[in-house]
């Protein structure tokens, strides 16, 4: 049928059910050549110098899938039109008796993935069809979207196809080179192929949010399966679509395809440890018939989770007993009835049936077969087995990891779970742990339950634990003592101020201007502490009344609440140390005020890396190389008024860098280690980057610096973010002297339904005109309490930041904004796509500011009973779609809501 006769013949059957959009959609491309057929099919369809081919057929239902057809390509390239299926790389086998297709798998230039989810429901149709609808350019599309997603991961992603079946589904192609796998030991070639098909579909599940009781097909993770062929013919029309004349021809129409010219993804999508598994294949046909014993199943996990997949299919007699192996063959048995002593009858592995052995009970009926071999059914299941061991974004759980995610399968037992987890961290772990957990899964309640455990067991007298802000920690430590109080602890928790905080509130209450090291040094005086103690006595002294205070209130078992800084300089700057202890010398002090246990709440990035720009770098060497009289103008043991002084003199001659503030110099000045890296353009928001842009950062050279962590007996971190928890992976030593560095947990709850969220993507919704689309929102929706950076204006705003790990929020509804980052700010993800070789920081930066303000009222903080608060997204379209190429790191199922615009 041509391309006008099917229009013709077919558009009045579409039309009653497809609109005039979505029968565009899918029949757009018909009868345009395919890029994907004539890249990653044709080429290696028949390479007899490599011995390996494609099985090209245009039947469904014929065995043996030689070599003949795909020969036979090459002399006639007319046929391709009327080809219907295909597969990946099959080894030429020309012995009179070939081997199995499935035993031939062989490694082409490049491997295709196909996922099909086949449901008779013209609904999920359209919702399938419109995974290719864009608003501007293919690459908006869903389909484009995980697209973009995979060349960010793999660097051997090559390009996808999207191809309408013919009647109710679509086959969705992924290509990859195998140039990676090439160099790889290889033992298990098939089984290799099968687990990377998992662990893709579940990406592509969560992106495409396919509802749980729609499943993939998963006979198409078999190198040998019949796939339908870009642009062939399907022989019988669209029954979905109520064409039920087999005569009838459809075209499998291209609806939307792409090649990869380039990628940002660093590492491959085959691994190693999948392709060097014990094969599970559990006997090979040879040329003859002879048949070798294999072990099927790696240990006793895997069985046990194969004969709970054969229990719950044969639920009644003949009723499944167990494995066994006999003659090399792995075999299922059964009892025939409740009477029945002996499980004699048996399926093998090359059958779909069981064997009747022995009497039969009447009362029972038949059972049903398999949809596969024993053999096939098995191999599936211990593919799908090792797959519900990896975390969301495809890597392998650690034994504590895995335990966490098998004995969480409700608010109650997660809770109980992340107790287990923390305490053994605490008591048992390694002296610096980073625990990255789910917002509101009770991280911190946990630890306050359980202190007087940790003080007991450690023989402890000091802990600390740091907040992002002092509102978090006075709110913190106010439910800390609460807990102790009912828990009738000798455990005093008391919130510590920093000197330069408690200054800052002294000078407000007195309502008296503070001053700063400027100020210091243009009265001539030595330092700033000299400067409040001579000139803003009565400041000095409420100061002084307030460390007092604090000396009263400690016990031999303290929990100070306070700030990262403070908790960071703890083991540097001895001044708040000294303020807080009676004690006379320095040791004393030093002992006196040491800390057992840290808990620091919501590691950032800046906790972790101190990152530069160069030229900020050099102005700095340059600064303290320069010398007056003989000395150098900075050095370590320089005071913070004179090295001002020299700040200040010296850019008179030597212009400052635009954003370098004297802070910031001093920070750069004493982190004197660090790595260089050359930024390119990774353009997450899929911009069009052009020479001047400010966006465009090719070429830019940062620093890295890894700031050194303060050892004490334990440290235990804590965040609900991926970004952090990424760049923790990458760091060595965060102590070189003590060689100690982050053990690293992840921890993810599959069996617990995710909270809706709903998302407004708009090209409306933009860093300037944000703050108005929120008032505009707020004003019409006055119940929502808005969260966003830029938002000041906005009546009860708060920022992402200022919100993270509040419980403020809880049974409120929720407004939250996304924006693009300003180019500085981007700047520095660039700088960490670049040290860890990855193009996704500016994506997982989003991913975590979304997640932890879905986190505010959603999730675990979301009612047990009645109805959930609303948490709505208004996002930047760019935003939002570079956020969902990575979706699978949200803990929120997402619902977009599409706007104009």
């Amino acid at each position: 049928m041509s391309h006008t006769v099917f229009e013709d013949y077919f558009v009045p059957i579409l039309t009653p059910h497809l609109s005039n959009g979505e029968i565009k959609r899918l029949l757009g491309n018909l009868g345009k050549p395919s890029s994907f057929l004539d890249t990653f099919i044709k080429p290696q369809v028949y390479c007899e110098d490599q011995g390996h081919y494609l099985h090209i057929s245009s039947k469904f239902d014929e065995t043996g899938r030689d070599h003949i057809g795909a020969k036979g390509m090459l002399d006639n390239p007319e046929d391709w039109p009327v080809q219907t299926y295909f597969t990946n790389a099959l080894r030429i086998d020309t012995n009179t008796i070939p081997a199995r297709p499935m035993e031939r798998t062989d490694i082409g230039p490049f491997y295709i993935f196909t996922f099909e989810h086949d449901e008779n429901d013209i609904s999920f149709f359209k919702d399938q069809l419109n995974w290719a609808k864009h608003t501007r350019q293919p690459r908006d599309s869903m389909m484009g979207q995980f697209d973009t997603h995979l060349a960010s991961q793999f660097k051997d992603y090559a390009g996808c196809c999207m191809v309408w079946s013919g009647n109710k589904s679509f086959h969705c192609h992924f290509a990859f080179s195998t140039d990676e796998l090439k160099a790889m030991p290889i033992t298990s070639l098939r089984d290799g192929f099968r687990a990377t098909w998992h662990t893709l579909q579940g990406q592509f599940k969560t992106h495409f949010a396919i509802p749980a009781h729609i499943k993939a097909d998963a006979s198409l993770q078999r190198p040998e399966q019949l796939r339908r062929l870009p642009n062939g013919i399907r022989a019988g029309g669209p029954k979905i679509f109520g064409v039920t004349d087999a005569q009838v021809v459809t075209p499998q129409v291209v609806v939307f395809e792409n090649i990869r010219v380039r990628n940002t993804g660093n590492q491959s999508v085959f691994s190693p440890s999948d392709f060097i598994q014990s094969p599970t294949v559990v006997a090979k046909r040879a040329a003859t018939s002879s048949r070798k014993p294999v072990t099927l199943m790696n240990n006793n996990d895997e069985m046990e989770y194969c004969a709970a997949k054969m229990r719950s299919i044969f639920t009644s007699f003949p009723k499944f007993e167990g494995f066994k192996e006999e003659g090399g063959k792995l075999t299922a048995r059964f009892l025939n009835g409740p009477d029945d002593q002996n499980p004699a009858s048996i399926m093998d592995e090359d059958h779909r049936t069981i064997l009747i052995r022995g009497k039969t009970d009447d009362n029972y009926p038949k059972a049903r077969p398999l949809p596969l071999t024993l053999g096939e059914m098995v191999q599936n299941w211990i593919v799908e087995f090792n797959a519900s061991k990896l975390k969301p974004m495809g890597e392998k759980r650690s034994h504590l990891e895995q335990t966490f995610a098998d004995t969480a399968k409700d608010r109650q037992s997660a809770v109980q779970a992340i107790s287990d987890v923390m305490t053994d961290l605490v008591l048992d772990g390694a002296r610096l742990n980073l625990l990255s957990a789910a917002e509101g899964i009770s991280k911190s309640r946990s630890l306050f339950v359980n202190m007087r455990r940790y003080f007991a067991v450690k023989d402890m007298r000091t802990a600390m634990v740091a907040f992002s802000t002092y509102e978090l920690a006075k709110e913190k430590c106010k439910e800390f003592n609460t807990i102790q109080t009912e828990n009738k602890t000798a455990l005093t928790g008391i919130v510590l101020f920093s000197h330069a905080r408690i200054y800052a509130i002294a000078c407000e209450k007195l309502k008296i201007k503070p001053f700063t090291v400027a100020d210091s040094v243009s009265f001539g005086d030595p330092s700033l502490d000299h400067t409040i103690k001579t000139r803003q006595p009565a400041v000095s002294e409420m100061i002084e009344k307030y460390f007092n205070g604090i000396i009263l209130q400690r016990t031999n078992k303290t929990v100070f609440f306070t700030v990262h800084d403070v908790a960071h300089g703890w083991h540097r700057k001895p001044s708040t140390r000294r303020m807080i202890s009676a004690c006379q010398s320095f040791e004393d002090i030093k002992k006196d005020t040491a800390i057992d246990l840290l808990i620091h709440d919501e590691v950032s990035v800046d906790n972790l890396v101190t990152l530069a720009p160069m030229e900020y770098r050099e102005w700095i060497t340059r600064l303290s190389f320069t010398k007056h009289e003989g000395k150098r103008l900075w050095t370590s043991s320089t005071s913070p008024n004179d090295k001002f002084k020299a700040f200040k003199k010296y850019s008179e001659t030597d212009p400052v860098p635009a954003g370098l503030t004297f802070e910031t110099a001093c920070e750069l000045f004493e982190a004197k280690v660090y790595e260089t890296v050359t930024l390119a353009n990774s353009n997450e928001y899929a911009m069009d980057l052009k020479e001047d842009s400010p966006f465009n950062v090719a070429g830019q050279q940062w620093t890295i610096h890894i700031k050194p962590w303060p050892v004490y007996q334990r440290t235990l971190v804590l965040t609900t973010e991926a970004l952090p928890a990424t760049l923790s992976k990458k760091i060595a030593y965060v102590n070189e002297e003590d060689r100690i560095k982050w053990m690293v947990t992840e921890l993810d709850t599959p069996h617990i339904a995710r909270s809706p969220v709903e998302v407004r993507p708009s090209t409306r919704v933009t860093s300037k005109t944000g703050g108005l689309r929120i008032a505009e929102f707020t004003a019409a929706n006055p119940s929502f309490k808005p969260i966003g950076n830029k938002l000041k204006g906005v009546v009860g705003s708060n920022t992402h930041h200022t919100a993270k790990g509040s419980n403020a929020y809880l049974g409120l509804d929720i407004v939250q904004l996304l924006t693009c980052l300003p180019p500085t700010a981007l700047a520095r993800l660039e700088a960490i796509n670049a040290w860890l070789g990855i193009g996704t920081a500016v994506r997982l930066y989003h991913i975590d500011q979304f997640n932890q303000t879905c986190g505010r009222n959603l999730g675990f903080r979301a009612p047990v009973t009645g109805p959930a608060p609303k948490n709505i997204v208004l996002a930047n379209r760019s935003v939002w779609n570079a956020m969902a190429t990575i979706i699978y790191y949200s803990r929120y199922a997402v619902a977009i809501q599409e706007v104009a615009a």
